[in-house]
């Protein structure tokens, strides 16, 4: 995908949007009904439903508001999630279940480990 995520905001919150050259997109948590599909099997769909699913559960202080999208009240708890999502959407799809749990507990995968 040649979107990019970066995190936006002001003085009072901060959200995190796709920006596709430079326009921004959807911001996290527009497309959260994504998430109670099944895992999409398209690279571009995969990206969208697994950055919102990951923010959904590691929301952490955030919150949703009226407008559909997710908003921190500090950078560094948006650029958190941001950094979560990156991960995921680098990480290969196919990692056994023991896998998962290690990363999500912060596990780093040696360079060049292959499941």
């Amino acid at each position: 995908m040649t979107d990019k995520l970066q995190v936006v905001g002001g003085e009072y919150a901060y959200y995190i949007a796709w920006f596709d050259h430079a326009e921004e997109g959807a911001r996290i948590g527009d497309l959260r009904n994504l998430t109670r599909k099944p895992e999409p099997s398209d690279r571009d769909e995969w990206e969208l439903w697994a950055a919102e699913r990951v923010a959904k559960e590691h929301l952490g202080h955030g919150r949703l508001i009226s407008s559909g999208y997710y908003l921190w009240d500090s950078r560094k708890e948006a650029q958190a999630v941001l950094a979560l999502i990156k991960a995921r959407i680098r990480s290969p799809r196919d990692l056994p279940e023991w896998a998962k749990i290690a990363r999500k507990n912060g596990w780093k995968m040696p360079k060049g480990w292959k499941p």
